[in-house]
C-alpha cells in the first residue's frame, strides 16, 4: 500500500489513453502473436535510446513485421528472463525491482499489444518515455550507486549529458518546419511528415516548395 501513490498516476494515466486511444474502430494489420514480439522490440528500443540517445527522431520509420519478428522474439525471451531473475533477487535489489516494474507497467498501454491509432505510423516514439525513463533510471543507477567512492557521482552518468544533449535536441521543437523537416531525416517516407510539412510551407507562401512535399 505504501508504494501504491508512485503507481495510481500511471494507472489514470493508462486508463485515459486507453479510453482515447483503444475501441472498436481501432484496426491493426498486424496479428496478436506479432504484437507482442513488437512490443517487445519496442521496449528494447526504448531502453537503447535511454542509453544511447542519440539518432533521435519525432516519427520513427515503422517497422516491417516481417524483419522485426526474429529479433521481437529474442527480446522478448531476453525481457522475461530478465524479469523473472529480477523478481527473484527483488529482496536484494528493490530499488531496481521497482524501477523495472514501473519502466514496464507504465509502458504497457503504448506497447502496441493492444492495437491503438498511433500503430499507424510507427511502433514506437519517444514521448512515451517522458513518465517511464525515471523507473528505467532508477533500475540501472542504484545499483551503481553503491560502489565505493564512485557511487554516489554515477548519477552524473545520466544527468550531465542529458544537459548537453537536450538543447540540441530541442532545436527540432521551434517550429513546424523544424519539426517535420526532423522526423523526414530519420523517416523519408513518412507521408504525414511531407503532408504536414507541405502545409506549412503553403501557409508561409513557400509554394514550389510545398508542391513538392504534398
Amino acid at each position: 500500500s505504501a508504494l501504491l501513490p508512485f503507481f495510481l498516476p500511471a494507472i489514470v494515466m493508462s486508463g485515459l489513453t486507453v479510453m482515447r486511444e483503444h475501441g472498436a474502430e481501432i484496426t491493426s494489420d498486424v496479428g496478436a502473436v506479432d504484437r507482442v514480439w513488437i512490443a517487445a522490440a519496442g521496449r528494447a528500443h526504448d531502453a537503447w535510446r535511454l542509453l544511447v540517445p542519440f539518432g533521435l527522431s519525432p516519427l520513427y520509420p515503422r517497422w516491417s513485421v516481417g524483419a522485426v519478428r526474429p529479433f521481437g522474439i529474442a527480446a522478448f525471451v531476453a525481457g522475461v528472463v530478465a524479469l523473472i531473475w529480477i523478481f527473484r533477487a527483488r529482496s536484494r535489489w528493490p530499488w531496481v525491482a521497482l524501477g523495472s516494474a514501473h519502466f514496464v507497467i507504465s509502458l504497457l498501454p503504448t506497447s502496441g499489444v493492444i492495437p491503438f491509432g498511433y500503430m499507424d505510423h510507427s511502433f514506437v516514439a519517444d514521448h512515451f518515455l517522458y513518465w517511464p525513463s525515471w523507473g528505467f533510471w532508477l533500475a540501472v543507477l542504484s545499483p551503481l550507486a553503491m560502489l565505493p567512492r564512485i557511487g554516489t557521482w554515477m548519477p552524473l552518468v545520466w544527468i550531465l549529458p542529458s544537459l548537453a544533449l537536450t538543447p540540441m535536441q530541442a532545436r527540432a521543437y521551434r517550429d513546424s518546419g523544424q519539426f517535420w523537416g526532423a522526423v523526414l531525416q530519420g523517416n523519408p517516407n513518412s507521408w504525414v511528415a511531407h503532408g504536414n510539412l507541405g502545409h506549412w510551407l503553403a501557409e508561409r507562401g513557400e509554394f514550389a516548395e510545398a508542391r513538392v512535399e504534398l
